[in-house]
């Protein structure tokens, strides 16, 4: 499986056509959420780590994760006609679903190939199971060959999945660095904060995070391990299960105790919390919830695990987090 950044020059042409022809001249102004959330009263400035989520945290999405996009069928419906359009795909879908419109076929292949690959790890015991979605579409356009669909690339067809995933994901949303996050992360970097990432993820997401912070930071050669520690970014399309699975967690915080650090000292920040506070908190380390944008503030408040969850922090502005956090240390 490729790994971040391993992906042949075609390929990053391609990236980076979908990226200007969906790119976002002006991100959406952010609300932050007003929450009357019970914190610990704990003191920040003690952090060593910081482990970050990145959708709703570090980047914004217009319709949620993966998981929250489920519950947009217009977008999915739409992100499907542009999706078929771009790769010839009218005439296949058709075949297989006839009577039917495309994109609404389309569209629930979609969903039932991540349905599937979620039962089938299950089935393997794995704890919320995660999909690798290219995959997804690899199985999608290998029956649509079989119907008379041709390969539109000289190109192993795995290559032709990352294409289309990357399409469609950036036809169903837009992605944005939130304000102050470069900054901050550049901030707690260069006072010896150890950054690490914790993310329900696909292998569009640290594409997206590299290529924002890039632009943001105004350095066409930064690199994810130049701010976050290689050993501490655990996506979750990589370990094959999903937060809130504490198991990543606890793994960052043995790795990290045999440097000496223990989980008191290691901050988790995400929006939900399920996934994030809870998940963090139930592996040792401290957590804070993020609520700069209120639209991506999940407070899960029906689910017995999140009430009564003190986290240690709520953080609705990103650019006072490092004085909270460095406080005295010497940048």
């Amino acid at each position: 499986m490729k790994r971040f950044f391993d992906y042949p020059q075609k390929l990053w042409e391609w990236f980076e056509t979908v990226d200007k022809r969906f790119a976002v001249d002006t991100p959406p102004t952010l609300q932050p959420a007003h929450l009357s959330v019970e914190i610990h009263q704990g003191n920040l400035s003690d952090i060593h780590v910081v482990l970050w989520d990145v959708y709703g945290t570090l980047l914004g999405v217009e319709v949620g994760d993966l998981e929250q996009s489920h519950d947009r069928p217009d977008r999915l419906e739409e992100a499907a006609r542009l999706t078929i359009a771009e790769f010839n795909l009218e005439t296949p879908l058709v075949r297989l679903y006839p009577g039917r419109d495309s994109a609404v076929s389309l569209r629930e292949r979609y969903l039932k190939g991540i349905d599937d690959s979620h039962l089938q790890s299950a089935g393997r015991g794995v704890q919320f199971p995660e999909v690798v979605i290219q995959q997804i579409w690899l199985d999608i356009l290998n029956e649509s060959a079989a119907v008379g669909w041709n390969w539109p690339y000289d190109e192993p067809r795995l290559y032709t999945a990352y294409r289309i995933a990357y399409f469609f994901d950036a036809a169903l949303q837009q992605v944005y660095l939130y304000p102050h996050a470069a900054d901050c992360l550049v901030r707690l970097k260069d006072a010896d904060v150890i950054l690490g990432i914790i993310s329900n993820a696909q292998f569009y997401t640290p594409l997206h995070l590299r290529r924002l912070l890039r632009r943001e930071l105004k350095n066409d050669q930064l690199r994810l391990n130049q701010i976050f520690t290689d050993t501490l970014m655990f996506f979750s399309y990589e370990l094959g299960f999903s937060k809130p699975n504490p198991r990543a967690f606890q793994r960052a915080g043995d790795l990290l105790a045999r440097q000496g650090i223990t989980r008191e000292e290691i901050l988790y920040i995400g929006n939900d919390m399920l996934n994030d506070v809870w998940a963090a908190l139930r592996a040792g380390t401290k957590a804070a919830l993020c609520a700069v944008d209120a639209t991506q503030t999940t407070l899960r408040e029906n689910d017995d695990r999140c009430r009564g969850l003190k986290p240690d922090a709520v953080i609705t502005d990103l650019s006072n987090l490092a004085d909270r956090i460095v406080g005295t240390k010497t940048v």
